[in-house]
């Protein structure tokens, strides 16, 4: 099945903004959380949170940029699960590294066809993902979704500070 040209420039582009992505979500996190201003010093019982936490919940809820470079991200890590290694290779050298084609076909010795099909199935993939997370924003469950991909992310990857 082939895609439409606006379909498939946007996934690529998703590809492309992978590492950028994270890192932008990344700060933003850092920035919602900053950890060092949720102690406020005052003793409170078990099973209440603080203002300013409900307040950090509130806004990682509501900032619409977190939401656009984390569902990117995600779609692009699930999209990973179900390739073929040669397809995830491509991705870490054509996308993560910024090599050219042919670079990474000299590298991984793959003919043109094969990675043309593979680069192929890599893209598929990932439109299929990104076309499930619309599906999920639209259906207005997007803030459980959403709220459970922050938390695997998280634990996936440690947030640092970039400055």
């Amino acid at each position: 099945m082939r895609l439409a040209k606006e379909e498939y420039n946007y996934t690529i582009c998703a590809l492309k903004d992978y590492k950028t992505n994270f890192e932008n979500a990344q700060l933003i996190l850092y920035d919602i959380l900053n950890l060092d201003s949720i102690s406020n010093g005052e003793g409170r019982s078990s099973g209440q949170i603080s203002d300013i936490v409900a307040n950090k919940v509130i806004q990682l809820d509501s900032n619409i940029e977190l939401r656009h470079y984390i569902l990117e991200f995600i779609a692009v890590e699930k999209a990973l699960e179900y390739v073929s290694q040669d397809a995830k290779d491509i991705f870490n050298y054509l996308f993560k590294q910024n090599k050219s084609k042919w670079e990474t076909m000299e590298k991984y010795h793959l003919s043109a066809r094969t990675f043309e099909r593979r680069k192929q199935e890599l893209v598929y993939t990932t439109y299929k993902e990104l076309k499930k997370i619309n599906k999920v924003k639209s259906m207005g469950i997007y803030t459980k979704y959403f709220m459970k991909e922050i938390g695997e992310i998280l634990a996936k990857f440690p947030i640092k500070k970039v400055l």
